[in-house]
């Protein structure tokens, strides 16, 4: 048996299958339980068939059986990483909308852009007063166009003006220490009070 090739000492041809390397290794396995010299030979034969086996199918004298093949393929695939989608809350989806090209976003840049312009031609307290006013009405308007009720209109058109007049003037009084020739109190509140308006405008519903 020494002398014999891997296949002999098998007892294969050379065109056995990898099933039938391992049948007849199980099968001598048993019939030569009591002997270890012919276990260690056999034991040898199928690694050196194995070790053959491997060698041939990185070649590609091999042919793969295709269930193989597409194994081999979803395996090597690397996987997508998963993006996580964001959903708002649906107190807050009731609350906004993504604004109309025309009307949500037009109407309310183009009232607050005048509103800008004209106090800055004319930068007065009496002027900043009546225009803020102007700004909450628009405010209500453009909110009521949407759909709203009254209540719900007012409720943001007013409550729009408390919070830009304070964020206004909390910005100013930040400021004012480190910018010394800031412009008067009453026009950067009015500025930052017409950004959000425009905000609750655009995209409030």
């Amino acid at each position: 048996m020494s002398n014999s090739t891997p296949y002999e000492t098998l007892g294969l041809g050379e065109q056995a299958s990898y099933e039938e390397i391992q049948a007849a290794r199980t099968r001598l396995s048993k019939e030569f339980s009591g002997d270890q010299a012919k276990l260690m030979a056999v034991e040898a034969a199928y690694d050196a068939l194995l070790m053959e086996r491997l060698r041939l199918r990185q070649e590609g004298k091999i042919k793969v059986p295709d269930g193989v093949k597409q194994a081999d393929r979803a395996d090597s695939r690397p996987s997508m990483p998963i993006t996580p989608t964001f959903e708002a809350p649906g107190w807050l989806q009731n609350w906004t909308e993504k604004p109309d090209e025309q009307i949500g976003t037009f109407g309310p840049a183009a009232l607050f852009f005048v509103l800008s312009a004209v106090l800055a031609l004319s930068p007065t307290p009496q002027t900043a007063q009546l225009l803020m006013a102007m700004a909450t009405g628009g405010t209500l308007f453009f909110i009521y166009r949407k759909g709203s009720g009254l209540a719900r209109s007012v409720l943001v058109g007013f409550g729009g003006l408390i919070l830009g007049f304070l964020l206004g003037s909390l910005i100013y009084g930040l400021l004012k220490s480190q910018f010394p020739e800031l412009p008067p109190d009453y026009l950067v509140v009015s500025w930052v009070l017409y950004g959000v308006l425009w905000l609750l405008s655009t995209f409030l519903k």
